[in-house]
């Protein structure tokens, strides 16, 4: 399995054919996986001032999406990490959506654009 990382900057970032796992760090990035079955680590950066919001330029029904533990919210003074109940899809034109990932306890949300198979529910990886 390739990792490929980017930078805090707005990236491009292209996978093998093989499995790959992406990691874009800050910015606005550009993810293509370019075949295989690929991972697309989606992180909030709380200390950033851009919002962030990644496009999976080709998402297959093999591909997954996974939160890290930055992903979370707080309720009661407690950090309550995301769940499929925080997720919303939208459909923008066929074949691209609209990831929405409320961040419980506030009103502030992750956001990832898709293009290619619309994710369901055993699409999504959250930290535990």
């Amino acid at each position: 399995m390739a990792i490929i990382n980017g930078t805090r900057h707005n990236d491009t970032l292209v996978g093998t054919s093989g499995d790959d796992f992406f990691q874009g760090f800050q910015g606005k990035d550009s993810l293509t996986g370019n075949g295989g079955s690929d991972t697309f680590f989606i992180e909030k950066y709380h200390h950033s001032q851009l919002p962030k919001q990644d496009t999976i330029e080709d998402f297959g029904a093999d591909d997954f999406i996974q939160f890290g533990a930055g992903v979370y919210g707080v309720v009661d003074g407690q950090l309550v990490h995301v769940s499929w109940a925080d997720v919303t899809i939208e459909t923008l034109d066929p074949g691209e959506y609209r990831v929405h990932v409320a961040l419980p306890g506030t009103n502030e949300e992750t956001v990832i654009d898709v293009v290619g198979v619309q994710p369901v529910e055993a699409s999504f990886i959250f930290f535990t």
